[in-house]
């Protein structure tokens, strides 16, 4: 994602990667991005601004104000641009072809990459295979919601210094949560966690 996303516009051959589920982060990945996330809110001086003239496509068609406005201030921070739809709104999107045909522009592409919350399990999944950009699941009905599993990640990390050789307890809804989930899946990425 990190490739894709900052890479400029003429560089096409770079493969689009997608974040729609906790299957899409590996140990790696996870670790870097965390480090990413401490650096920025150690008040990391960003001299450059590496999402300049990028366009980020916030589409919810489920409310939920905190998470877009995370995706769109993440955005604005690191130099770029946001355009907002939600479900009141997102015809345009959505076309006749559903969420797979929205995804897939027949003469430009409005976005660089799409943060997509629906209330649909595999939407995000359905939306990525179609989609000329990188798709950044927001939640999916009670599917998959990888980036509330990576700021859990990031703040057991903050608060007990390592992901590895921790015993931890899920609680809530376990049918239908999305974050619990998401963050039991991570744990796999990320090994030497234990769950009960």
């Amino acid at each position: 994602m990190r490739d894709t996303l900052t890479a400029t516009p003429a560089r096409t051959q770079v493969p689009i990667r997608h974040l729609t589920g906790p299957r899409a982060l590996d140990r790696d990945l996870i670790e870097y991005l965390l480090a990413r996330a401490a650096a920025f809110e150690q008040g990391m001086a960003m001299e450059t601004a590496p999402l300049s003239g990028r366009l980020l496509a916030t589409v919810f068609y489920e409310p939920s104000t905190r998470t877009r406005f995370s995706f769109e201030a993440a955005m604005h921070r690191l130099g770029g641009q946001v355009l907002s739809a939600e479900k009141r709104d997102t015809g345009f999107v959505c076309g006749e072809g559903g969420i797979a045909g929205g995804c897939r522009p027949r003469h430009r592409r409005y976005a660089d990459a799409i943060v997509l919350r629906h209330p649909e399990v595999g939407s995000a999944e359905r939306a990525a295979r179609v989609a000329p950009v990188p798709v950044i699941n927001a939640g999916d009905g009670p599917g998959d919601h990888p980036t509330q599993a990576l700021l859990d990640l990031y703040t057991i990390k903050k608060e007990l210094g390592r992901l590895d050789h921790l015993r931890i307890g899920l609680a809530g809804d376990l049918r239908n949560g999305r974050t619990v989930r998401s963050l039991a899946r991570c744990s796999r990425a990320s090994r030497g966690m234990s769950w009960y």
